[in-house]
């Protein structure tokens, strides 16, 4: 019964270490050669079970069914060598002369192997379990062993040698995976001297857990990094789209919106259904004598003067967005607390550009209509802008 508990245990670590490959939902997709090491591991596991099922009708003395699972045995050996074999290849993107050679020695092994245990069926060549269940082996289940010793070092020196000198790729992954196919290798010289101990189980045991931690959770950390990577990068490129983004709607001169903003605040409010519209009222500005400034000052003086005026309006209407639309256009969307203060606001401001236009300060021409949410902004808008000029007018007859 020892010798099945080894059997149990392989099961049970193979599982254990290697759950979230075999049964988990997680996308591993990007580990390379997984399609083939799942299927490495399933076969090491039947693998484990048959070894484990020998011992127990060994125990039995169950003949028949002994002589079954002893085909079974050999089958999942050789279906082991031959996924870990692709597994290799899978991994390490072979696609040469040498890998295509090395597949096909596997393939032309389990073809012998399996024309050698029909042969068995008639005629002991491999093994034999007589009346008494004595496991007794013939030459060709040597030869079985040998057979895969010399293609598990075929895979390690194709991992540790041709890899290095042709690819020239050096890692403690590839190490890893060519020293577990030197460790195979040796378990199975050690269970030719020793046919009835579950030596070759252990091997899978042993190497199944080292692989695990050196090579598939090596691939985990390097995904866990790509995938950090791609995260600050594309969070990089969000706040550079954000910055573009800002940039592309903030007039340069002033920092307050631009009329690109003001164009799509004006798109997405005609857009919303009525019941959610805010009640607003669309406020127009316009600079009075900008031009006489930049003419005879030059434009320097005319950039603080619409500074100056973008601080006022500002100033005035806090609560609410103020876009420049033009070179001495602005606008403001007057919503909130401005809106209930909105006659207030107008006539304050109005009776300041009047006492402005007896000094040297900004004089700002102002037009506000309430709008009528059942309409376009554009119309309120182009109602507004002729109560600015209207305004404008007066304010040129006081200068």
């Amino acid at each position: 019964m020892l010798y099945s508990l080894v059997g149990v245990i392989g099961i049970l670590v193979t599982i254990i270490v290697n759950f979230d490959l075999l049964f988990s939902k997680k996308d591993n997709s990007n580990i390379p050669g997984l399609k083939y090491y799942r299927l490495f591991l399933m076969t090491v596991i039947m693998f484990f079970f048959f070894d484990f099922l020998w011992g127990l009708l060994d125990s039995l003395k169950l003949r028949i069914p002994l002589i079954i699972d002893t085909y079974f045995f050999f089958i999942y050996m050789i279906s082991t060598v031959l996924f870990w074999t692709k597994y290799v290849i899978e991994y390490l993107e072979g696609k040469g002369f040498w890998s295509k050679l090395l597949i096909w020695s596997v393939r032309i092994f389990a073809i012998f192997l399996y024309i050698v245990l029909i042969i068995n069926i008639f005629k002991p060549v491999v093994f034999e379990i007589n009346e008494n269940c004595e496991y007794k082996e013939y030459f060709f289940r040597n030869l079985i062993l040998y057979l895969q010793i010399f293609l598990y070092l075929c895979t390690s020196v194709y991992t540790l040698v041709y890899v290095r000198i042709f690819k020239k790729k050096k890692s403690t992954r590839y190490n890893t995976i060519g020293l577990c196919g030197f460790a195979l290798m040796v378990f199975i010289i050690v269970q030719i001297f020793f046919p009835l101990a579950p030596i070759f189980s252990a091997g899978y045991i042993v190497s199944s857990c080292v692989l695990y931690s050196f090579v598939i959770g090596e691939e985990k950390k390097i995904n866990i990094e790509k995938l950090k990577e791609s995260y600050e990068r594309e969070k990089k490129q969000r706040a550079e789209l954000g910055s573009a983004r800002i940039l592309a709607y903030t007039d340069p001169l002033t920092g307050i919106r631009n009329k690109l903003s003001f164009l799509k605040w004006q798109e997405t409010f005609d857009n919303t259904i009525l019941e959610k519209r805010a009640n607003i009222a669309i406020a127009v500005f316009d600079l009075n004598g900008l031009k006489n400034i930049n003419d005879t000052l030059g434009h320097e003086q005319g950039d603080q003067y619409i500074i100056s005026a973008t601080k006022l309006i500002c100033d005035y209407f806090k609560h609410s967005p103020v876009y420049r639309i033009g070179g001495d256009e602005f606008v403001s969307v007057v919503m909130g607390e401005d809106y209930i203060n909105r006659d207030k606001l107008m006539n304050n401001f109005q009776k300041l550009m009047i006492d402005n236009t007896k000094t040297d300060d900004v004089v700002i021409a102002m037009g506000m209509v309430d709008h009528n949410n059942n309409d376009f902004v554009q119309k309120t808008f182009e109602i507004a802008d002729k109560e600015m000029y209207k305004n404008k007018q007066k304010l040129k007859e006081l200068l």
